[in-house]
This record gives C-alpha cells, sequence and structure tokens, in this order.
C-alpha cells in the first residue's frame, strides 16, 4: 500500500542514515519504517492498559472494606 507521510526533517534524516547502515541504501527507507512501526506495535500489545498493571476488563477492588473501624467516609 502506498501512502504519504509528512516526517520532520531531522526524523528523516535519522532514518534515512539507518536504512544506509541496515541496508546499504537509503532506498529502503520503506523497508525500515515497516520493520520500526512493526516493533513498536508489538512492544504496544506487551503493555498493560494501566500503569499500575490493572486490565481495563477487570472489577475495580471495594478499597472501603480496607478502612479501620472508625475512620472517616
Amino acid at each position: 500500500m502506498r501512502t504519504t507521510v509528512i516526517l520532520e526533517d531531522e526524523v528523516y534524516e535519522k532514518l534515512v542514515q539507518q536504512a544506509v547502515r541496515r541496508y546499504g541504501t537509503a532506498k529502503s527507507l520503506s523497508k525500515l519504517l515497516n520493520v520500526l512501526l512493526r516493533q513498536s506495535m508489538q512492544q504496544d500489545e506487551k503493555i498493560p492498559e494501566s500503569m499500575f498493571g490493572a486490565w481495563k476488563n477487570e472489577k475495580p477492588m471495594d478499597l472501603s472494606d480496607l478502612r479501620e473501624e472508625g475512620e472517616p467516609h
């Protein structure tokens, strides 16, 4: 599939340099972008929905049961 992506100059230059290092030519920019995007998407799949490790569909815990008797609500 073909598409147009607007890159910042600095990002473009670094991608070209990396493509040349990995594949020997800047013409492999699309190949490099596909590899980097695929790796990023795979990383995202491994990250839980919450920074506290709670999953999106998990029932929240009722913390009121943990209060000491006589503590204000």
